[in-house]
């Protein structure tokens, strides 16, 4: 009996300081955008660039993201949303924030702009570094025109954690 209640404390006390770890886990908090690259890395896009800065919070008991530049006087943006001050809408049809894996997935696609036939595809993909100090990952732009795709290209991104 002893054996029993001992063990079955264990196995609570463990499965208690699971919950807790992966609830707080090291996707939360605030992220910079330090180095974005396409194709051969060679050259950081965003070198002379404001910050882009991306945060996990808490919203009840998920975690959500939003998305700003600078220090966020432009205004905070959900994310995912279309970063470039054009104002264009997107339509988010996937995102999986995943802090006990700590990864997010978000999926998104803007409409043509009237007048227009090109719409996107945009898939952003995240994962927290063994580290715990970096967030790195792509994003994958898909053109359409008329329906037909138009082809694609790829952004790696790499976060840092920041205040």
């Amino acid at each position: 009996m002893i054996v029993l209640t001992r063990t079955i404390m264990a196995v609570a006390a463990v499965l208690l300081l699971g919950v807790g770890v992966a609830s707080a886990g090291p996707l939360e908090g605030r992220w910079l955008l330090v180095e974005q690259t396409y194709g051969s890395g060679s050259s950081n896009l965003v070198k002379d660039q404001e910050p882009l800065r991306l945060e996990f919070f808490r919203e009840g008991e998920r975690l959500a993201a939003r998305a700003w530049f600078g220090d966020g006087s432009g205004g905070l943006l959900p994310w995912p949303s279309l970063l470039t001050g054009d104002g264009a809408e997107v339509r988010v049809e996937e995102v999986v924030i995943a802090p006990r894996e700590d990864s997010v997935l978000a999926r998104y696609r803007t409409e043509p702009a009237p007048g227009e036939e090109t719409a996107l595809e945009i898939v952003e993909e995240y994962r927290v570094g063994d580290d715990g100090k970096t967030l790195t990952g792509t994003v994958t732009v898909s053109l359409s025109r008329a329906g037909e795709p138009g082809g694609s290209y790829v952004l790696y991104r790499r976060f840092e954690r920041g205040p």
